[in-house]
């Protein structure tokens, strides 16, 4: 992609919707059906790809932020986006297994002291970064030194399960096009 951005001479603007860690992987059990271990593990590649594979150079949105001010968040994104015209918001249905009332809040049972040191410091990094009190750099220099750390994880059998039915869904999808 990055080549294409550089013949069309665009700067992409990256955006990372960032939840709680521990709302996050209570939903991934629900919806992904998978254990809390492969759920974090799940979480912590996905945020560190973000913030890798973008170089740092993107802006953070806060999940739960976004749901209890729906409309200054879309101004932000308008602004962001360099919109000429209002940005729409398409609401997407509770995921299966959630009730509507439990979707934007699903109730956190995980304390703190059950997530990895990897997840508790990712997510401080990025809502430090989201608030202004971490640099590009910085956030860079963390998450190169997480995924050092997170690869040292124990990878859990479901996890595996999980990633190859990823593949094989891209795979479906690129042969479909």
């Amino acid at each position: 992609w990055r080549r294409v951005f550089d013949a069309l001479k665009c700067e992409p603007r990256f955006v990372l919707c960032l939840r709680d860690p521990r709302a996050a992987l209570v939903e991934m059990q629900i919806t992904e059906d998978l254990s809390a271990p492969a759920a974090e593990l799940a979480w912590i590649g996905h945020h560190l790809d973000a913030v890798l594979r973008t170089g740092g150079r993107l802006h953070v949105f806060r999940w739960e932020s976004w749901h209890r001010d729906r409309r200054s968040y879309l101004a932000r994104l308008e602004s962001l986006l360099g919109a000429d015209d209002e940005v729409q918001v398409v609401e997407q249905p509770p995921a299966p297994g959630l009730d509507e009332h439990e979707h934007p809040a699903v109730d956190v049972a995980r304390k703190d002291g059950e997530l990895s040191v990897v997840t508790r410091e990712l997510y401080r990094a990025l809502t430090g970064f989201a608030a202004g009190a971490v640099s590009s750099d910085e956030l860079l220099a963390y998450a190169t030194d997480l995924r050092d750390q997170a690869a040292e994880l124990p990878v859990p059998p479901d996890s595996l399960a999980f990633l190859h039915g990823r593949l094989t869904s891209a795979r479906r999808g690129l042969a479909r096009s």
